[in-house]
């Protein structure tokens, strides 16, 4: 963002570097002035950015300003506005690092609720760990809602990394749950049955599916 004269930033300074009544003026100051022309690069750059976000990101940004300020961590005989925008924009890239993120993981969600499950080894892949961790946390809370039988045999799937075979799953359900007659036609009902639910409980909660093209689609 180009740099221009600013005949607040003198005072500003002041300020910041005098009482703690006067810090929190200063900061006041830095939203009145600064809030219009540093969000709206931001919007210009990144039309799409969410409003909510924007503002978060500086809010965030004015109580790092009022903490460092208030521990003497700035330094006053420094123009105070790229200190600010750097704060700022970091925080904004950190939200669209954070948006990455979450496009990455509800991928690997549609890959978990798949009809043919997770490939082998999918879990471990490097650099995925953050988003495998929101998967399972989604998933976790949407399998609470299930029925009783849906819930136990998508719980022993879940145990299994979401790509165990029907036999593996009968196995273990017999196994853990023998008070139940476990066949494979209860498990594959069970299960399919389950992954319907499951994916209309996290339509509602706005993880939305892609909208078949071909009929035979695995998101049909």
């Amino acid at each position: 963002m180009a740099e221009k004269p600013d005949p607040y930033d003198r005072e500003i300074r002041r300020l910041l570097a005098g009482t703690e009544d006067e810090i929190r003026e200063a900061v006041a100051w830095i939203s009145i002035r600064y809030t219009k022309p540093m969000c709206g690069w931001i919007r210009r750059q990144f039309r799409w950015f969410p409003s909510e976000d924007m503002a978060d990101a500086w809010q965030n940004t004015l109580l790092l300003v009022l903490e460092k300020a208030l521990k003497r961590q700035l330094d006053t005989t420094k123009k105070i506005t790229p200190f600010v925008w750097t704060v700022f924009r970091r925080r904004c890239c950190d939200i669209l690092d954070r948006d990455t993120r979450c496009k990455r993981g509800l991928e690997a969600l549609r890959e978990t609720l798949a009809d043919e499950g997770l490939p082998e080894g999918r879990l471990v892949e490097e650099g995925l760990a953050e988003e495998w961790a929101v998967v399972f946390h989604v998933v976790d809370k949407a399998i609470l809602r299930l029925p009783r039988v849906q819930r136990m045999v998508w719980i022993a799937y879940r145990e299994h990394g979401y790509s165990a075979t029907e036999e593996q799953l009968l196995n273990f359900l017999r196994e853990t749950k023998p008070d139940r007659n476990w066949t494979k036609t209860s498990v594959r009902r069970a299960k399919q049955e389950g992954r319907k639910k499951l994916r209309r409980i996290l339509q509602k909660r706005g993880y939305v599916w892609p909208v078949p093209t071909n009929p035979s689609s695995r998101w049909a």
